[in-house]
């Protein structure tokens, strides 16, 4: 019977890491607020306070698939809804996934009393499998009652995704 060596069979090593291609992980907190003109879907930018993005895919406000990484991702997008500075009414928080320049995925929320409504925090976990070269990118819609330009907040705007398989 022979006998198999773990170094035989092994990945190689470089001072005990082994080394495997870097699966694409981003992530941002927004670093600025930013004001959403109402009842338009307005692309958010700016995810860069605390900024990840192990594959140079992530600019802050997109991400790009890099060659090679094809395959499922999981994507969240978390976004702090802010009516508070212009009359607490707000009437509609929808956020969305964009997927190639369209809604993948979408979460409404609508106060139909159109009172009281300061902040509306929305998260977004989908999975998606995504090609070389896609795009990912968070969205959000807001109504305010009163005509206002609600906004967001940046202490809950996030956004990430990571490579599944």
């Amino acid at each position: 019977m022979s006998k198999i060596y773990v170094d035989e069979i092994a990945p190689k090593t470089t001072g005990g890491l082994v080394k495997t291609p870097t699966k694409p992980i981003w992530f941002g907190r927004m670093a600025t607020e930013q004001t959403i003109t109402r009842g338009v879907n307005v692309k958010l930018t700016g995810f860069t306070t605390n900024k990840i993005d192990t594959a140079n895919a992530f600019d802050g406000t997109t991400f790009t698939v890099p060659t090679g990484m094809a395959g499922i991702y999981s994507v969240t997008t978390t976004i702090s809804c802010d009516f508070d500075a212009i009359g607490n009414d707000g009437e509609v928080a929808q956020g969305f996934i964009y997927v190639n320049g369209s809604s993948y995925v979408t979460l409404r929320f609508t106060n139909v009393t159109y009172r009281d409504m300061a902040f509306v925090p929305l998260t977004i976990t989908t999975m998606v499998d995504l090609a070389e070269g896609d795009t990912v990118e968070s969205y959000v819609y807001l109504v305010d009652d009163n005509g206002g330009n609600a906004g967001t907040n940046t202490a809950g705007t996030t956004f990430s995704g990571h490579f599944i398989g």
